[in-house]
């Protein structure tokens, strides 16, 4: 009589043996699979916000030449220092030129990287090192670390930091960031401690990088403390002012030094766009901090309602969100110090999202933003390793016949199975926010209709680039109801209803503009177009004088003048209003083009040509007038290139 028995740890062991060549690779399989079916309909989305300023707008990342990279290392341009982004976008450009589906190509493969290194790193944490990963507990292990990973890299809140282009310091940096913790790891299974270990070397290597990619990594040399307290256990907190403790705060100098030098740098280049301490208090920052550290738990717990930009406004101490958030994150952090002992994961997850969070929670206040989804890359990332890890108990209790109902961890499993497929859908849809500007600010303006960025920025999108008169003024009304007395507002819809060719209505926003704030030049800058539109031409010189007395480096003022000054039949004044706007705004692509139409007419076609070359490098691809340059320098280029 055949009797069967359970299989034991060794029977479990030989199994996984035999197994183990297919397992990594299937999981890798698995996780780019999962990543690329979710982040996919990126490859249709278009540059959005930013990705006009950095990009379209930006030829100077365009290209690998020795003047392109001194300027990636040596710029502050969108707020930070980050050269290797920029290098991986002037590569993207030999790539792909002006086609966003290449660059969202590339933030695809970077994610999908991060993914693979996440399972790595979480293989590495939950089996030990190398010479332990074919234990009996390899098989949990492997499952806790594909479900850690794919929740971290499936969630929503990733998108924002996929999908948009200007923030290729996350996924890039990500890259570099969790090299440097693996190859930190490598190190300390080595018998050579610190300076004497190739693998301490190599791990500081990737975390420069990392800092050259995006300052994420300020905060790491403290992750590293914690982690060597848990679940390394290189030593206890009482140790750390004792011999071995002094060797590894010595070992983390090398970290310290550069994060250091880096996060000098950081400031530096925000510091122009730093709230000042008068108008955003130390109470504000704390409890937009606090308010902060709960959002984003809240929004990986339950990812609803995903913004692109929530605004910052005035922080009310009564606010009830603040009070609670300040209630829960001081709560959680006693309630953690208590259990420290018995819960270690837990208030080493705990701490280690506190402090990678902390250089983006609101205290150095930098942008319109409150808080980001974007700010959750890496902040989050010691949740998916819990919830890995408690994936990975579950079935380790299986194997160890500790739990008496054996369909429980089944259960977990298909629990947490259509937990990740809920997330990767969530993610799917959120990507089509980002498809087009339009959609951005729908989004937003949706979910905060008193948004009056986001009113704004649409409306603005719809007069410039859309042609949607009405629903730009619609827009501005918006706005104004938002806040009544935005000249800013007024003069856009002036601007907007002179199209409209309601003259009345737009001569009105630009009166009240004017007795609002009648300092401000693009208000006469207006009025300019204004007269200029109505065929009062020396009125409308005379406002474009004004704009410019007031604002002497005022490009647009420059260059309508000069349109004004070449029907007056002042060639040489228009040709020195040209030059004036583009000595003010080097990449104005307008004033090159109506510089070059004189040249033209002036029998110049060397200089024609030159300025006509440049416009077209500024300008985006797909504008029609590109095409019209193209026609019109192959008809006067004097000196074409041939070949050898």
């Amino acid at each position: 009589m055949n009797i069967k028995r359970a299989p034991n740890h060794m029977d479990l062991e030989i199994k996984f043996k035999e197994s183990y060549q297919w397992v990594a690779p299937a999981s890798i399989i698995l996780i780019m699979s999962a990543v690329f079916l979710c982040f996919y309909p990126i490859l249709q989305n278009g540059f959005v916000w930013d990705d006009e300023y950095n990009l379209v707008l930006n030829p100077k990342y365009r290209g690998l030449s020795w003047s392109h990279l001194q300027w990636m290392f040596t710029t502050f341009h969108d707020r930070n220092y980050h050269p290797l982004s920029w290098l991986s976008l002037g590569l993207d450009y030999r790539l792909w030129g002006m086609n966003p589906g290449g660059y969202h190509f590339t933030d695809l493969v970077l994610h999908g990287v991060n993914a693979i290194l996440f399972y790595w790193l979480l293989t590495a944490l939950f089996a030990g090192s190398s010479s332990q990963r074919k234990s009996p507990d390899a098989i949990p292990c492997r499952i806790g670390a594909v479900a850690g990973t794919l929740f971290f890299a499936l969630h929503p809140l990733r998108v924002e930091s996929v999908a948009w282009i200007s923030t290729r310091g996350d996924t890039l940096c990500g890259v570099f960031y969790l090299l440097t913790i693996i190859t930190y790891l490598k190190s300390v299974e080595q018998e050579k401690i610190g300076f004497k270990n190739r693998w301490y070397w190599l791990s500081l290597m990737f975390y420069t990088c990392s800092l050259l990619s995006r300052a994420w990594g300020i905060t790491l040399p403290l992750v590293l403390m914690i982690l060597d307290l848990y679940p390394l256990k290189r030593m206890g907190l009482k140790d750390i002012l004792k011999k071995p403790g002094r060797k590894m705060l010595l070992e983390k100098m090398g970290f310290a030094l550069p994060a250091m030098s880096f996060g000098v740098a950081a400031l530096l280049a925000k510091s122009g766009s730093m709230a000042a301490m008068a108008d955003h208090g130390i109470l504000d920052r704390t409890f937009q901090s606090f308010y902060g550290i709960g959002f984003y738990i809240w929004k990986t717990v339950i990812p609803a309602d995903l913004s692109p930009l929530y605004v910052l406004r005035d922080v009310a101490i009564t606010d009830p969100q603040n009070l609670l958030s300040t209630a829960f994150v001081v709560s959680v952090t006693i309630g953690l110090v208590i259990m420290g002992r018995r819960w270690p994961f837990a208030i080493t997850a705990w701490v280690s999202y506190i402090i990678i969070a902390s250089p983006l929670l609101g205290f150095v206040q930098s942008g319109p933003q409150a808080v980001a989804d974007r700010y959750t890359y890496f902040s989050c990332l010691p949740f998916a390793i819990l919830f890995g890890a408690g994936i990975r108990r579950v079935l380790g209790n299986f194997y160890s016949n500790v739990w008496k109902n054996r369909t429980m961890p089944f259960i977990v499993l298909i629990v947490a199975m259509g937990l990740l497929g809920v997330l990767g859908s969530l993610s799917f849809q959120q990507t089509g926010v980002w498809r087009d500007g339009l959609s951005f600010w729908n989004r937003i303006v949706a979910l905060d209709p008193k948004n009056e960025i986001a009113v704004n920025e649409r409306a603005r999108l719809k007069f410039e680039s859309i042609g949607d008169l009405k629903g730009a003024e619609a827009d501005y009304n918006l706005a104004l109801e938002i806040r009544p007395g935005n000249t800013d507002a007024l003069v856009s819809r002036g601007l907007v209803r002179m199209g409209l060719k309601n003259f009345s209505g737009a001569s009105e926003d630009f009166m009240e503009a004017v007795e609002l704030e009648r300092d401000k030049p693009e208000i006469y800058n207006g009025l300019g177009l204004l007269y200029q539109g109505k065929g009062e031409a020396v009125k409308a010189l005379k406002q474009y004088d004004i704009a410019i007395a007031l604002k002497t480096d005022f490009a647009d003022a420059y260059n309508n003048r000069g349109l004004l000054q070449k029907r007056f039949g002042n060639v040489s004044a228009a040709i020195e209003d040209f030059s004036a706007a583009i000595r003010y705004a080097p990449h104005y692509p307008e004033a090159y083009v109506n510089r070059g139409v004189i040249r033209m007419e002036q029998n110049k076609p060397k200089e024609a040509a030159s300025d006509f070359s440049i416009a077209m490098q500024l300008l985006p691809e797909n504008m029609p007038i590109r095409l019209k340059l193209e026609e019109t320098l192959k008809r006067i280029n004097p000196d074409p290139v041939t070949e050898d």
